[in-house]
């Protein structure tokens, strides 16, 4: 990549993170903080280019680890899109301070885009990871 192709993008954050970082460059050789950013930014469009692909209607699995303090909010966002939300499940991680829920959706793409989007937004929710049904 030569430095014309570079923008310079400047960030914060925290500290327990960039220790996480750190530990991955050295265990998976990457050559620098730079590089994990650009391979998780990488990860991160292609998750999202893969749901934006989907066309009419999407069934699947949605799973969320968040922080206790996400409990409510998430709760209002479940209630709000009962329609979409077929079953779900809460557990409580006994040796962290992270839960999981897992949704079953079914419902028309937008919906459940927008659903998405929402669950991803909320302060305390660390991942949100999608697993649709294979298309026809």
């Amino acid at each position: 990549m030569s430095r014309k192709e570079v923008e310079i993008v400047s960030f914060s954050i925290p500290s327990s993170l960039a220790g996480e970082m750190n530990d991955t460059l050295k265990k998976m050789g990457y050559s620098s903080r730079s590089e994990i950013i650009r391979d998780a930014l990488r990860s991160f469009f292609y998750e999202k280019k893969e749901i934006e692909k989907v066309e009419g209607f999407l069934e699947g699995v949605v799973n969320i680890y968040h922080k206790e303090m996400a409990d409510k909010l998430l709760s209002e966002v479940k209630h709000r899109n009962s329609k979409l939300i077929k079953s779900y499940l809460h557990s409580h991680f006994q040796h962290s301070d992270i839960c999981l829920d897992i949704l079953v959706v079914s419902g028309k793409i937008d919906e459940v885009r927008n659903l998405l989007y929402e669950l991803e937004s909320i302060k305390g929710v660390e991942l949100v990871r999608t697993f649709s049904t294979p298309g026809k």
